[in-house]
């Protein structure tokens, strides 16, 4: 219930997550086309409005009303925060792995990882999974409802606080409460990962 009061009484950012958009695409229009004047200016206006209009009707539809309201409930500022600190994570675990293949025994652990998430919505969920797939070293395998099947090189490292720290952190992008924490199941094979759901 509190949760519920919560959501219904934070600040609506239906408005905020547009003019971002507008501002990243014009921002890259002006450096990609290197052009001030009035005329690029004008072709370059027409195309942000092109792109909002089509990805607004691809992203937001009225066949999925819990999606496009998720898709609405996201926080912008916390959305730059979270890119800011997947890429932060992308830059570490890259160097991990560098460090793990350039080792002479190279100590490979590979491991099916499954755990469920708590996250409320699928948009938050395919978020999660793709945020773990970037990340140098693991793999969503499948998302099954709420379960996840992820592959690792190092068990030790799937399990970890990364994903745990993904999860709350994709929780807060869309304003729900922090989740608990992930009880991980560990496999050497999909057959024994699927006999093992939580």
């Amino acid at each position: 219930m509190a949760a519920e009061n919560a959501r219904r009484h934070r600040p609506d950012h239906r408005l905020l997550l547009p003019a971002l958009q507008v501002l990243g695409l014009a921002s890259l229009w002006l450096v990609f086309s290197g052009k001030f004047d009035l005329q690029h200016a004008g072709f370059g206006a027409f195309s942000i409005a092109l792109v909002l209009w089509r990805t607004n009707r691809f992203v937001v539809s009225k066949r999925h009303p819990a999606e496009s309201e998720a898709l609405a409930a996201i926080r912008p500022l916390k959305l730059a925060a979270y890119v800011a600190w997947l890429v932060k994570e992308i830059v570490v675990a890259n160097i991990d792995v560098a460090k793990i293949v350039l080792k002479r025994d190279m100590p490979i652990d590979p491991a099916l990882i499954r755990f469920d998430s708590t996250l409320r919505t699928d948009l938050a969920r395919v978020i999660l999974g793709n945020s773990i797939t970037l990340t140098p070293g693991t793999l969503t395998v499948e998302i099954e409802g709420s379960s996840f099947l992820v592959h690792s090189i190092s068990a030790d490292g799937a399990t970890g606080p990364a994903i745990d720290e993904m999860q709350r952190k994709i929780a807060a992008l869309f304003g729900d409460p922090e989740p608990p924490k992930i009880v991980y199941h560990t496999a050497r094979s999909i057959s024994a990962a699927r006999e093992r759901k939580p």
